[in-house]
């Protein structure tokens, strides 16, 4: 199992004056070549701060992988997952499941993890999240 880190892509946009409430956002092209994943891999998807609190998660399906493709978004240390099944062969946007979000008290990472090989699909993981500092 290889364990891929894409978060480099992510940007925060600040929604209020004193930056405390963001979102998260990250665009991740599986058909460039450096960007397939195998059905074992598990891909960081978006870096959380510390002391920061995720509110909710999207996941939008920009461009279907074109054959059978599911996914799991959790953060690999508490259950349940944030979205535990993610169609990749159908356009649209999948909300969490998750009522009140999660705190993070340390630098921690959100995971995408296919249960099928992406090599087509175009997604975008949406984090909105609160600095409690």
């Amino acid at each position: 199992m290889a364990l891929h880190d894409f978060t480099t892509g992510q940007f925060s946009i600040p929604e209020d004056g004193q930056k405390k409430v963001f979102r998260l956002k990250n665009n991740i092209d599986f058909s460039q070549p450096w960007h397939n994943v195998l059905a074992t891999d598990v891909v960081k998807v978006l870096a959380i701060p510390a002391n920061v609190s995720v509110k909710n998660l999207f996941v939008r399906v920009n461009t279907v992988e074109g054959a059978t493709a599911t996914a799991v978004v959790n953060d690999y240390s508490t259950n349940p997952a944030y979205i535990s099944s993610v169609n990749i062969n159908s356009l649209g946007t999948t909300e969490d499941a998750l009522t009140k979000g999660r705190i993070y008290t340390a630098p921690h990472t959100l995971h995408f993890v296919p249960a099928n090989n992406l090599a087509n699909a175009n997604v975008d993981f949406i984090a909105f999240c609160e600095d409690l500092n």
